[in-house]
């Protein structure tokens, strides 16, 4: 059988991913701060590549 890689997070997968509470990612979407996210049927997803742009996008650069 082959594997197939995924292309999306559900919420849950999304935050064990990165070590966040869910509490945190409602409240970044609230304040417009969260990845971008799509609705399958009921289902919230994140693509793997929204993940990385929020990733860079909240990157902190060192410090001058």
């Amino acid at each position: 059988m082959q594997q197939v890689e995924r292309q999306a997070y559900s919420i849950l997968e999304f935050c064990l991913s990165f070590g966040i509470p869910q509490s945190t990612l409602y409240a970044a979407w609230q304040q417009g701060k969260g990845p971008e996210s799509f609705r399958i049927g009921r289902r919230r997803l994140i693509s793997r590549q929204a993940a990385q742009a929020w990733i860079e996008k909240n990157t902190v650069r060192g410090a001058a």
